[in-house]
């Protein structure tokens, strides 16, 4: 278990910084003790080992505190930003114990979806009392413990995913010897909720090799991306995006740090690419990964106008099939499905219909779809239920998004067909933008459409973006409002 590790780092290098949460940092000697803390106050109150609680905590810091010593009593922990949310779960209901933070008062009324919870509060003063000098002991460890991860729930509904601490050993051993972390390591993990799998599974991971995990939740996150001699951070295209805003260019715009930056979660422009090259650092790779798998492919970005063809990493099998499940040639679209490796889900929780859909004949599909070229790299073409159909062609919209977003030099386009249903042969084009492109610009972009469809444009200020943390766009929600609008006109 990944607190064992911190009580061992809190013997061997006490006053080495487990934790920088918005500029405090907390010793591993000090987190120990707020963890002790925790469970000391805790233990006579907990419901028996496997009990689901709801940890509801804004600080990053103090709800990695409380995560940890609750599972180190035997709980299975969940965190959501609040009670609403985590109702919107369906958990059962079981002897679950909510965690509340400090606005307690505006939690309690939802309370009643679990009546027989009980209420934890954190003290107010974890982190503001003297530090001992010795560190506590970790007496009745329990290893029934685990967390639920949950996604985005753009498409409707939650699927939860339950990583038992059975195995924690195992997953960060293999993952500090794969990326080459050790006690130097500084990850800058901005504000990734523990609910995610970045924010979730990346703090073990730093924390089993004696490094330290950055969290900052202030409101100059992305000017502060490199403080504290940091050496990796990852950012969603949408985090960077904010980085290139707010960054002033440094000199003969020479990039501003060196630290190692990672982006996950949706597609990267040319244009952010040769950006981040320049101003935040020379270190840039694009990731493609899941909750359910962790990483599954990743590349070192050297040439913007090929950063989207990824190679598997480690010893990741991926394939990309047709609809019947046969390998498809080389440069021929198709469904992408990845092997789970013995470390990975195998299912959802309480959700055994995704589960069987998901997770067949000893694959994992992901849902998207994507092309391979003869050197084995891949690239990912979006999702395969959002594809647009022009005169009964189907095509991935990824590729189509992109080209028009940088020929139109505005910062999101999503395509989709048909929004209201009328049957035609028409696809809505929906921009994010301040204000319109010029018809120079338009004329041009409209080329790259397949098929010579009717098109319908729509401009809004600003995309729906999931609630979880990512970043990502909610299209579920943006093709509701563009349907809306459509029926209406």
């Amino acid at each position: 278990m990944i607190v064992e590790r911190i009580f061992q780092h809190a013997h061997s290098q006490p006053n080495h910084a487990a934790v920088v949460w918005n500029d405090h940092a907390i010793s591993y000697l000090r987190f120990a003790q707020g963890i002790a803390t925790l469970r000391s106050a805790w233990r006579p109150l907990t419901p028996p080992p496997g009990s689901v609680v709801v940890v509801v905590v804004h600080s990053l810091l103090e709800s990695w505190t409380a995560v940890l010593a609750l599972q180190s009593l035997g709980l299975v922990t969940v965190c959501t930003r609040s009670l609403q949310e985590a109702e919107a779960l369906g958990l059962d209901d079981s002897p679950a114990v909510v965690i509340c933070s400090r606005k307690a008062a505006e939690s309690r009324p939802w309370l009643t979806a679990w009546p027989h919870a009980h209420e934890l509060l954190l003290p107010a003063d974890l982190y503001h009392r003297p530090v001992a000098p010795a560190v506590p002991a970790l007496a009745g460890l329990s290893h029934q413990g685990g967390h639920i991860l949950y996604t985005s729930g753009t498409t409707g509904s939650y699927k939860k995913l339950l990583q038992d601490n059975a195995r924690d050993d195992q997953r960060c051993e293999r993952r500090v010897a794969a990326e080459g972390l050790s006690e130097h390591t500084v990850w800058n993990n901005t504000f990734f909720g523990l609910w995610t799998a970045i924010g979730y599974g990346r703090p073990p991971v730093v924390w089993h090799a004696g490094g330290t995990m950055v969290f900052d939740q202030g409101n100059r996150w992305a000017e502060n991306l490199g403080k504290h001699s940091t050496t990796h951070t990852t950012l969603m295209p949408s985090a960077l995006d904010e980085v290139l805003r707010v960054l002033p260019p440094g000199p003969a715009d020479a990039p501003r740090w060196s630290f190692q930056l990672s982006i996950g979660g949706g597609l990267l422009s040319p244009a952010a690419a040769r950006e981040a090259l320049a101003r935040v650092t020379p270190r840039l790779y694009v990731n493609y990964a899941c909750t359910e798998l962790g990483q599954v492919m990743r590349s070192a970005v050297t040439d913007p106008a090929d950063l989207h063809w990824l190679a598997p990493v480690g010893l990741r099998v991926t394939e990309i099939v047709s609809e019947d499940g046969l390998p498809c040639p080389e440069g021929v679209e198709g469904l992408l499905r990845v092997r789970p490796g013995p470390l990975d889900f195998d299912g959802y929780l309480d959700d055994a219909a995704s589960t069987a859909r998901v997770f067949r004949d000893g694959w994992f599909y992901p849902g998207d779809l994507a092309v391979r070229r003869a050197d084995g790299r891949i690239r990912i073409l979006g999702r395969s239920a959002d594809v647009i159909n022009v005169g009964g062609s189907k095509y991935a919209t990824g590729p189509l998004e992109e080209s028009l977003r940088e020929a139109l030099g505005v910062s999101g386009v999503c395509l989709f067909s048909d929004p209201a249903a009328t049957g035609k042969n028409l696809i809505a084009v929906v921009l994010e933008a301040s204000e319109p492109p010029s018809q120079a610009r338009w004329d041009a972009a409209i080329r790259l459409l397949p098929g010579n469809p009717t098109v319908c444009v729509y401009q809004v200020a600003r995309f729906p973006h999931a609630s979880n943390g990512t970043g990502k766009v909610d299209r579920r929600s943006l093709r509701q409002r563009i349907a809306q609008i459509a029926t209406a006109a």
